[in-house]
């Protein structure tokens, strides 16, 4: 179950929150009808190793699907980040409070300073709900079902530690605006809801 592994250890593990959705927060939420997006396409190709995604121009404003969006691009993030271990944008996103955030750059930090690497972990996602703006953090939290393609896991030497095949859940992400880029607040997978 690497698949699970690299978001479920990574990140799951740092997941804050009961996880359930607030009580009619699908009829109090600004997209009640799923939005289908896809990944975010690789424009910088590279003959020697993965690409980061797309930054989708929406990802500026200050708006519902600027939440939208910076919750899509930061986890369709992941997959780059675990392959890589370049970090640089993660924690650009990152508030600094996050849990999730904080032990999925853990997991990452430590597993390719092991000399440890990863293959496949694509992420796709899509909008399943953008609640309505939390005044009080300043930020929509955005319901999406990511989609993790096949992982594995390899240590220094090449050999499997562990792999997975996809798998799919609901995660919340509490997005906030500083009036010039958004940020996640923290992240959770919702149990229970598909």
């Amino acid at each position: 179950m690497a698949a699970a592994i690299a978001v479920g250890t990574a990140g799951l593990a740092g997941c804050t929150g009961s996880g359930e959705p607030d009580e009619g927060s699908a009829s109090r939420g600004v997209t009640t009808a799923p939005v289908t997006a896809g990944a975010v396409p690789n424009p910088r190709p590279s003959s020697t190793g993965p690409t980061a995604p797309a930054r989708p121009a929406e990802i500026d404003q200050m708006t519902p699907a600027g939440a939208a969006a910076a919750a899509r691009y930061f986890i369709e993030l992941y997959g780059y980040v675990l392959q890589t271990g370049d970090l640089t944008e993660w924690d650009a996103m990152s508030f600094p409070t996050c849990r999730y955030c904080v032990e999925t750059r853990r997991y990452i930090t430590s597993a390719h300073s092991s000399g440890e690497t990863f293959t496949g972990s694509v992420i796709s996602t899509e909008v399943v709900n953008i609640h309505e703006l939390n005044e009080l953090v300043g930020g929509y939290p955005v319901d999406l079902r990511v989609t993790q393609g096949p992982t594995t896991h390899l240590d220094a030497s090449g050999s499997t530690i562990e792999s997975g095949d996809t798998w799919t859940e609901v995660m919340r992400f509490e997005t906030v605006f500083d009036g010039e880029s958004w940020t996640i607040l923290d992240a959770a997978v919702l149990d229970g809801v598909s």
